[in-house]
């Protein structure tokens, strides 16, 4: 995509790189569930490591990045 420009109106960007917000989200809920997964995702494969025989605990299970948590660990 590009660096800088953090407060630009406007990006250059390959169509692939975005998906269509669902009709029932707000533009908020619906920036926020990419956020939630990722930040899972950081926690559990690239700062936690875990492995398909990794015992994970996930404290706020029922929280947007606990449920992507416990997606993830048990993929």
């Amino acid at each position: 995509m590009g660096y800088g420009n953090a407060f630009a109106e406007y990006v250059r960007a390959d169509e692939s790189l975005f998906a269509l917000k669902p009709a029932n989200l707000s533009f908020p809920e619906a920036a926020a569930v990419p956020l939630a997964g990722e930040t899972a995702y950081e926690a559990l494969f690239q700062q936690g490591e875990i492995t398909r025989d990794s015992k994970v605990v996930i404290c706020g299970g029922p929280t947007g990045v606990g449920l992507f948590g416990i997606q993830l660990a048990k993929s």
